[in-house]
């Protein structure tokens, strides 16, 4: 505890603003931005296939080619 204290106080000294260019904001229109159901889709899209591998595992045979596949893609 004591040396996280320390490096905290030490850290403090240093300036925080980012050097100038570092960082450019840049507002989306709605016309750029993507669809609701594209971002559900690409947030939801792991979980799914994650699922799919894990059921597949538990209820495929262990010697079936496709439990192999799954093991060696997913």
């Amino acid at each position: 505890m004591l040396p996280a204290l320390c490096f905290q106080n030490w850290l403090a000294r240093f300036e925080k603003a980012p050097p100038e260019g570092l960082f450019n904001p840049h507002l989306f229109s709605e016309e750029e931005m993507p669809s609701f159901w594209n971002s559900i889709f690409a947030a939801v899209i792991p979980v799914i296939l994650m699922a799919i591998a894990a059921v597949c595992e538990i209820t495929l045979p262990k010697n079936e080619c496709r439990a192999g596949f799954l093991r060696i893609y997913w």
